[in-house]
């Protein structure tokens, strides 16, 4: 498979045991999660870093991409009527020079500023729903809504290396 973005929507079999992870104060990252990866790339992984997080109403993420990386998994859980409508992952390009993924041409002149660049896809806010992307892409995991847990924009963040 050649892709750089995956969506795939009711990955785990039992969401609401991952989602227990936010209001428990722990990552739920499972054999189960591993191996649905695993499945979906043909190719064995390692999870480098884990972690459940939480966008609340008013926080924005900025542009960026990670380096010593091969993906990034995004796996939203917020409770469906909650996340309806909102937007998760957005993807973007440097306007100038039009790259959707690190170069050496921008290491040294890398800004957060979004006037520099154009956001060119956005992927809803599924409960269940995996975005599987390159890690090496420029992109945001959007904005908050809701003021806690229980409103928020829940998903767990993975970030992974081929074996």
């Amino acid at each position: 498979m050649n892709s750089r973005i995956i969506i795939v929507d009711d990955l785990y079999d039992i969401g609401h045991q991952y989602h227990k992870g936010f209001f428990e104060n722990h990552s739920t990252v499972t054999k189960e999660t591993i191996e649905k990866i695993t499945k979906i790339l043909g190719k064995e992984i390692e999870i480098i870093s884990e972690s459940n997080e939480v966008l609340l109403q008013d926080q924005k993420e900025s542009v960026c991409c990670h380096l010593g990386s091969d993906w990034i998994a995004v796996i939203y859980l917020s409770i469906p009527l909650v996340s309806f409508g909102e937007y998760g992952v957005r993807f973007y390009s440097h306007k100038e020079t039009g790259l959707e993924q690190f170069s050496e041409k921008l290491r040294n002149n890398f800004s957060q500023n979004l006037d520099l660049w154009k956001e060119y896809g956005k992927i809803p806010a599924k409960y269940n729903r995996m975005i599987l992307f390159r890690s090496d892409l420029w992109h945001s995991y959007g904005e908050g809504f809701g003021s806690d847990k229980s409103s928020g924009l829940l998903f767990q963040k993975l970030i992974l290396k081929e074996k």
